[in-house]
């Protein structure tokens, strides 16, 4: 199977606990994560991608699902066997 490492831009929620003033929750915003990974599969609502994969026996680690409405840039790295 050949698969891309690819790094993907997207935007990521962010949670506060506690209690914050109305000013300071006003402020409060999402943040830009980087993700660099394996391209295992597309889909129309999302992309998964792999932090290792072992070839050997065909099996993924790290495996994250990433939303297509939170991403912002998929960018190639380079191709692999």
């Amino acid at each position: 199977m050949k698969h891309r490492l690819v790094q993907v831009t997207w935007v990521d929620t962010r949670c506060q606990g506690g209690w914050e003033e109305a000013k300071e929750a006003l402020r409060f915003e999402t943040c830009e994560v980087v993700s660099i990974g394996w391209l295992i599969s597309e889909y129309d609502k999302r992309i998964v991608i792999a932090g290792d994969f072992n070839e050997f026996d065909d099996q993924y680690a790290r495996i994250q699902a990433i939303p297509r409405g939170c991403i912002k840039k998929i960018k190639r790295i380079k191709d692999t066997p």
